[in-house]
């Protein structure tokens, strides 16, 4: 079987010393975690936005993970979005996050609890230090379950 190398251990491989052997390469870096809990006080709907963390310029976002509780008596189908703004806007909107052991973002039952992770980031670089806000696009706005904490995850390097 042969044997096939990422660009940094190519370079480590050939003497490089393992810090910062290309520009984006992430041997010896430290990662950073903003970890952050947000406790209903009242249903959560389309109109709703809430700021899980800021993340600084120059950083590169890696992951996004946010554990939802129940929203819904019923499983009423809903999106998660992840966005720079409190309101989804296309210069700002990062995607939809995924459910947990799926490939692809939808709608998901808000009848339990679920998480969700945002992986289409593709080790964005930050211009500018960021807020950044999930918003819950339910299919209809019966919401109604007003207790619970949504809990937030946010790597970057």
């Amino acid at each position: 079987m042969s044997e096939l190398k990422a660009a940094n251990v190519t370079k480590y491989d050939a003497g490089g010393s393992g810090d910062n052997i290309i520009s984006d390469g992430y041997i010896k870096s430290v990662e950073k975690v903003w970890i952050d809990s947000y406790t209903m006080a009242a249903p959560l709907t389309s109109a709703t936005s809430i700021c899980i963390g800021e993340v600084p310029a120059g950083a590169k976002i890696t992951e996004v993970v946010v554990r939802l509780p129940a929203l819904h008596l019923l499983d009423t189908l809903a999106t998660v979005y992840l966005q720079t703004g409190a309101t989804v806007g296309a210069a700002g909107y990062y995607g939809s996050l995924v459910a947990d052991g799926t490939q692809a973002a939808g709608n998901y039952p808000t009848g339990t609890a679920f998480t969700l992770r945002l992986c289409n980031l593709q080790h964005k670089t930050l211009a500018a230090a960021q807020k950044l806000y999930i918003t819950v696009h339910a299919v209809t706005e019966e919401a109604d379950v007003s207790t619970g904490t949504v809990r937030s995850i946010i790597r970057y390097t």
